[in-house]
């Protein structure tokens, strides 16, 4: 087991960079395709704030959606299972690609546009940024999995790293020399490379299944009922005993007729 442990941890800085370059190609993705697709749609709706305001909503929902994804597949999934439900989970999302829609369907402006923004961030985006958003929780419990004697959280500095550089890098890189078509088809080809970085590393982890199973309650040391302390007429028949002890052996040496009260 040791030795098994050592190998791994001989092996560690190809896969620190695996796990370090999945979880920031994810964070930068998912900043990426917000004012993407948002600048492709608003149009479409009209262009008021609204519009906005619904998609930002909806990014925070489906980000909510998962970490919760992510959560439960690490609590109540064992890893020699995690593997396949992820990759059901990519090739969902790959075959949701594009994230852009090429053009609005006719149906979606002739009804609510609440209703119809929703309907079409659901059916382009939806997958994609789920797999993306369980992301940073997954490799971080994969790393904590393969690598014990390591901590996993310097790379949730790799995720913001990755946030923060998507933010400047649309706006002021790619948005002045690239159209918005162009953009999408780096965002898919980057999303297909990360589906398959991100799997690498659950094969990876694959190999150290330590599960346990859900949590059990376990009644903490303050809960448990507490031993029986002696009472004071235990302790004062314990002491008497010792306290004649010593008398006796004040008296035996003394030489004098008056002894002390070993009462």
């Amino acid at each position: 087991m040791e030795g098994r442990r050592a190998g791994g941890d001989a092996e560690g800085p190809g896969r620190i960079v695996l796990y370090a370059s999945a979880i920031f190609a994810s964070a930068f993705l998912i900043f990426l395709v917000q004012p993407m697709v948002g600048k492709r749609i608003l149009p479409w709706f009209g262009g008021v704030p609204a519009v906005w305001t619904l998609c930002l909503a909806f990014y925070q929902t489906t980000l909510f959606l998962g970490y919760a994804y992510a959560h439960l597949m690490i609590r109540f999934v064992k890893p020699g299972f995690q593997l396949a439900l992820h990759v059901v989970a990519v090739g969902a999302a790959i075959a949701s690609l594009p994230v852009l829609p090429s053009a609005p369907p006719g149906s979606l402006l002739e009804t609510d546009p609440t209703l119809g923004v929703l309907r079409l961030l659901t059916t382009s985006v939806a997958m994609p940024f789920l797999v993306l958003a369980s992301t940073g929780p997954l490799v971080q419990a994969w790393f904590a999995r393969a690598h014990p004697s390591l901590s996993p959280y310097p790379l949730y500095a790799v995720s913001n790293l990755g946030s923060f550089l998507a933010l400047f890098v649309f706006p002021f890189v790619l948005e002045p020399r690239l159209s918005l078509s162009e953009i999408g088809r780096l965002w898919t080809f980057g999303f297909v490379a990360t589906g398959l970085a991100v799997l690498a590393c659950a094969l990876l982890a694959r190999g150290h299944d330590r599960w346990t199973g859900p949590r059990r309650r376990v009644p903490s040391a303050s809960r448990a009922s507490p031993a029986r302390r002696p009472t004071g007429r235990t302790r004062r028949g314990r002491e008497r005993p010792a306290r004649t002890a010593v008398c006796r052996a004040r008296c035996s040496g003394s030489g004098s007729r008056e002894r002390p009260s070993c009462s």
